[in-house]
This record gives C-alpha cells, structure tokens and sequence, in this order.
C-alpha cells in the first residue's frame, strides 16, 4: 500500500464495518519501516507498504497478500492467539475498507488480536519489572519451540557469514559523522574479529549446520518483540526472508542474550542461556568451543542492532536517542571482542 492509499483510507471513518468494528474514536495510527499499523480497541491491523529494499520486495499485491500470509502462518507457530487472519483491502465506489465484500482487491491486511502494551518485555525491562520466573518461562518456550522446528542446512561457508556481519564497514563514515570517530576502530576491530573467528571455526559452523542445529525459528528473538503474558507470547518473526529466519540455534539465543546485556540485565541473560541449555540439553551448546561461538554470535546481533538503527537515522534523523542507542550497541561489540 502507498502512503496515499493509507491515509485515504483512514479519511473513511467506517473502513472496519465490515469486520464489525464500531470505531467510537479515530483509531490510533502507526508507521514503521516496513509497514502502517493501525490499532484499535481490541485488534491490530497491519498492511505492508509498496516498496523495495536490498532484503525485501514488496511492490506487487500479489507480493503483499504472499508475505502476509506467510507472517500469519510463521507467528501461528509461537502466538496463535494474536494472529487471527489475512483479509482484503476493498476498493469500493471511492472508498476503501478492510474486509470481504463488494469492491476491487486493491491490497490486503494482516488482523491481529491486541496485547497488553503493559507487558512488552522491553518497557517492562526499563521498568525493572522483569522477573526470574518471566525468564525461566521464555527459556522453556523457546526451548520447546527449537526443539520442534524444521532443520534446514544452509550452505555454510566464510563468505556466507562475511556477508552478514561485514556490512556495517560501509556505514563506518556515517557512523564517524554523527558519534565520533572513535567509534569507527570499533567497527574495524570487530569485522577483523569476525573474519579471524570464522577462518578458525568455520568447520564447528559446518558441523552444528550438518548435526540438525539449524532451524526454521523466529529470526528476530528480542524483547521487543515479546510480550510477558503467561506463556510469553513470541511474535514478529522474520517472514520476508527465510535466511535470516533458518539460523543456527545459538543464533537466536544470542540475539535475546545480546539484548539483555544491552539493558544492563547481565543476570537475566546468564538466567536464559543456562534455563535454555538445561531445557535443550541435545543441543550440545555448553563446552567451551560452543561458549566462543555463543559470544561471536552476540557480537554479530550488536552489530545487526547498530546496523539497522544507522540505516533508519540515514532515512530520518539522527536524533539524540539514537545515537545513543548506537553508541551502547558498538560499546557492546567492543565487550564481546575482548572475550573473543
């Protein structure tokens, strides 16, 4: 959908009749990078924006309604409760409305049910209300859901993984510009680091890769991500792109690993990875070569976040709390190299 399709949309007051939605106030109205979300009382509605990135193509509604349908049936795996339905985006006369009926498809949206904002683990981690037990029973969740996804086997190789991590040396100069110049040896040290690691481990890469432990998980395991209802409920996977979904096991353990240490929950993340390795004891990740890969995975999920974050201050604003964020996550990547 384009940005003036969205907003003729929201103009019709009565866009959700036909899903029985009485609307006693505008509905609240998001945008991310990728996606307008729309949020009512009750229910999400979420619709993928026409565009085309290095990692997606979005452009056709064929495209749209496929990877829509694709995020429902991935999240149902995790959180069949929020995700309920794809449905159509109808144009009728000169309106547009959300639903099946009369009309012309003209794109489609993804309905999901509408959580506590409450309990999103990263506002309750700036809160300081994340508990032991909230841990314990993400570990055993993610544990079970691992345990039970689809193996893959990727073709593993130096390359393959420079071509994850080395990116972020191309935004170096920008990254000089907006946080200080001293913030660019990191990123030097950290792709030296990253290619010595994988020339001395590339065959342990191969090896979990050849034993089943490389799955079909979530592809993007971080608080933000999660909300801390009983079970937890894991939600927004990777959907646009099955690589960066169908990863090593400690990949996604990292990344949630990585993500507590960013805010300063040194304890919880050592909570998760121990409750995790005691749930998945067959996953043979307690030794000390898996203890390295672990942290190189950690430092390739900071160099993910600082990566992502850069990209969006280019397209927007470098605002302060930005920077921020991508000064904590380069000083991150500098820890981790100093354990490598």
């Amino acid at each position: 959908m384009t940005d003036e399709q969205f907003q003729q949309l929201l103009k019709n007051s009565g866009f959700l009749t036909r899903e029985s939605v009485n609307l006693l106030a505008p509905p609240d109205a998001i945008e991310t990078h990728i996606s307008y979300v729309i949020l009512t009382e009750q229910w999400v509605y979420k619709i993928k924006k026409t565009l085309l990135l290095p990692f997606l193509d979005f452009t056709t509604v064929a495209q749209r309604r496929h990877y829509c349908e694709e995020e429902l049936r991935l999240n149902q795996r995790l959180a069949p409760q929020m995700y309920h339905a794809v449905l159509p985006i109808k144009q009728h006369h000169d309106q547009y409305l959300i639903g099946e009926g009369e009309g012309v498809t003209i794109d489609y949206a993804l309905k999901m049910k509408r959580m506590d904002n409450a309990l999103e683990m990263d506002k309750m981690l700036m809160m300081k209300k994340v508990q032991k037990l909230h841990i314990i029973s993400l570990a055993q969740k993610v544990a079970e859901f691992h345990g039970s996804a689809k193996v893959t086997r990727p073709n593993y190789s130096v390359s393959y993984f420079q071509e994850l991590f080395n990116p972020i040396g191309g935004l170096s100069d920008n990254l000089v510009q907006h946080v200080g110049i001293d913030y660019r040896a990191i990123v030097e040290q950290a792709i030296a680091a990253s290619d010595y690691f994988l020339d001395n481990h590339i065959d342990l890469l191969r090896q979990r890769c050849e034993n089943g432990l490389v799955r079909d998980v979530h592809g993007d395991l971080h608080s933000k991500n999660i909300f801390l209802t009983t079970p937890p409920t894991i939600f927004d996977c990777i959907e646009f792109d099955a690589s960066l979904r169908q990863i090593d096991l400690l990949n996604e353990v990292a990344f949630l690993c990585m993500d507590l240490d960013f805010w300063q929950h040194e304890s919880l993340s050592q909570l998760f990875y121990q409750t995790y390795s005691d749930y998945a004891q067959s996953f043979n990740i307690t030794d000390i070569k898996h203890s390295q890969l672990f942290i190189y995975y950690k430092l390739y999920r900071a160099n993910v976040r600082a990566k992502v974050l850069s990209m969006q201050a280019q397209e927007s604003a470098w605002s302060p709390q930005l920077q921020e964020e991508i000064k904590r996550y380069l000083l991150l990547m500098k820890h981790y190299i100093s354990l490598l």
